[in-house]
């Protein structure tokens, strides 16, 4: 069992630094601070996308489609859409303290890393440098946790 988690862990570590995934999952990740932060800053109390109300595993599925298909490059915008939306649940529950935003933040960044992983992944084979299947599973695994963050999220606290 441990030899199996470590090489699991190993070819995670692996994918994270051979390719570009952890620079463009920083560069996300302060995007989503920005969209936290910056429009607050604006003065603008409207989410850019996103209504009050929408399901937390939308923006995960979203945020995770966008990451994949677009390579991981247009993950940034998409995590400072995300942020955004954050900013409005914090405005709105009243705070960090509640369970939503936190939830939000989590999957957010799990699910955007999948599919940042992922998409590197599809660029490298078809760049001839490494192959799809290779990161197929892990980044499966990765994404099956940001979406089961997410629906605890949706399903099983209250609504606001």
């Amino acid at each position: 069992m441990s030899s199996k988690l470590s090489a699991t862990l190993s070819k995670i570590y692996e994918l994270t630094f051979k390719g570009r995934v952890l620079g463009v999952f920083l560069i996300s990740f302060i995007m989503f601070l920005l969209g936290t932060i910056l429009k607050q800053y604006i003065g603008d109390t409207e989410p850019i996308i996103f209504s009050t109300g929408t399901p937390i595993l939308l923006v995960a599925l979203l945020i995770f489609t966008v990451g994949f298909l677009f390579f991981g490059y247009l993950t940034p915008v998409i995590m400072f859409i995300a942020g955004d939306y954050t900013r409005v649940l914090v405005l709105e529950t009243g705070g960090l303290g509640q369970a939503e935003p936190i939830i939000l933040i989590i999957s957010s960044l799990v699910v955007g890393y999948s599919g940042i992983m992922l998409g590197d992944s599809l660029l490298r084979d078809m760049s001839g440098k490494g192959n799809f299947f290779d990161s197929l599973k892990i980044s499966m695994i990765i994404l099956a946790i940001g979406l089961a963050i997410a629906a605890v999220g949706d399903f099983l606290l209250p609504a606001i």
